[in-house]
């Protein structure tokens, strides 16, 4: 018997549209202006088949980008996660875009998901090896010119547990072009010895299909701007703390990109310097939350 196709929910204001997709991780499995992709396309196998990976965007949470090693020391304990994707042997971005999420509520401009994590996820019991239990939830509204995208993460475990927040969406390539200020990048693969921080005042203007980046950035000033000279519609992420960081990707030959606002950097749990990597714990029944808006021109 084959599976149902997962349940898309379609919102749309004035000239915006978008589509979620709960059951595939709370993703978005479109985001256009006037029909036109803001967000990478995605064939009808992959609205169907409900792999983030092949969607538009997801949300990252505990933690954001990889767990080197798949464990971690916290308050004297030894945690040990799972690898979350085939072929990819270090846990990423958390448990969320990995699991179901459940439809709260929904209107033609708004649309609520909750997804509840439990604590007995033992990664030696085929879990994904995350100890503590926690809820999470997200928010997504549509204006006449933006999209706000709202998260939460709340602890419900009776210890404390480290959390971090992010969103990945896989933003349309075209022509487009990018602008953003920041301070520095992590070292990454390719890059001569040195510390883990490397000075970098981030690109102005600069065209994507140019650029081979996969860092994190730190130093963000919390706004990057996207522009398509070809449609003349132009697109500005603006995120507030706790997403003070930042990860760029931009895949040679693919026809996306990803900027993705987070509250982590990569790795954040197994290394600290003088500055703020964005690891932090949540105490019982703490709530961190995040706020990101996607204004849109054109």
């Amino acid at each position: 018997m084959s599976t149902p196709a997962p349940e898309i929910i379609a919102l749309r204001c004035n000239r915006l549209q978008l589509e979620l997709v709960p059951e595939a991780g709370g993703s978005v499995a479109s985001f256009s202006l006037d029909e036109q992709p803001l967000f990478r396309l995605c064939s009808a196998t992959a609205r169907q088949g409900g792999e983030p990976l092949a969607l538009a965007g997801f949300p990252m949470l505990p933690f954001a980008s990889r767990i080197i090693g798949n464990e971690f020391e916290w308050q004297n304990s030894n945690i040990t996660l799972a690898p979350n994707v085939p072929g990819e042997p270090f846990a990423i971005h958390g448990q969320g875009w990995r699991r179901a999420w459940h439809l709260v509520s929904a209107s033609p401009r708004r649309c609520e998901l909750t997804l509840d994590h439990p604590s007995d996820c033992s990664a030696e019991d085929t879990g994904d090896g995350w100890p503590w239990h926690y809820r999470a939830d997200l928010a997504f509204e549509l204006t006449e010119s933006a999209l706000r995208l709202s998260m939460a993460l709340t602890n419900l475990s009776a210890s404390d547990m480290p959390a971090g927040l992010g969103w990945h969406p896989y933003i349309y390539r075209g022509d487009a072009r990018l602008t953003v200020r920041t301070e520095g990048r992590i070292r990454g693969a390719g890059d001569p010895a040195g510390g883990r921080r490397i000075p970098h005042r981030g690109f102005s203007s600069a065209t994507i299909a140019d650029l081979d980046v996969d860092h994190g950035f730190y130093g963000w000033n919390g706004t990057a701007e996207i522009y398509w000279p070809a449609r003349g519609v132009s697109l500005s992420i603006t995120a507030q703390p706790p997403l003070d960081f930042l990860v760029i990707y931009t895949p040679p030959g693919e026809n996306y990109f990803c900027i993705e606002p987070v509250s982590n950097l990569p790795d954040a749990a197994n290394w600290q310097d003088a500055l703020s990597n964005g690891w932090r714990a949540i105490q019982p029944g703490e709530t961190l939350r995040a706020t990101i808006e996607i204004q849109v021109r054109g």
